[in-house]
């Protein structure tokens, strides 16, 4: 039965295996033979990953498998500021969501994984 999945990455995308761990997650849920629907949410540390200026090569493949199954990549405004960063550093690839929606999304999902 096809369910609805969140994965939640607060690690960083650097210095660990967490990260990359939480996206070979994601890829393995959307795919098989139930083909889960997946999205993801980028909170805390985990933001760094929706940069547009860092380069990320080695996880690229997991984030164009999830691309390609029209995953959805969420990254957490307030811990973006928390870390002095600003929403116009962001990759066009993610959606800016403050706490208060990430409280209301996730109401919409089966499942929550967090790494």
């Amino acid at each position: 039965m096809k369910k609805k999945i969140l994965v939640t990455l607060h690690h960083p995308p650097f210095g660990g295996t967490f990260f990359a761990e939480g996206l070979r997650a994601a890829v393995g849920i959307s795919s098989g033979f139930d083909e889960h629907v997946v999205d993801l949410l980028f909170m805390g540390d985990g933001v760094f990953c929706g940069l547009g200026s860092i380069d990320y090569r080695e996880l690229q493949r997991f984030f164009m498998t999830l691309k390609s199954v029209k995953a959805s990549f969420f990254l957490e405004e307030e811990a973006l500021a928390e870390r002095g960063l600003k929403p116009a550093e962001v990759s066009p690839d993610f959606t800016l969501v403050n706490r208060g929606q990430i409280i209301d999304k996730l109401k919409e999902y089966d499942l929550n994984i967090d790494y």
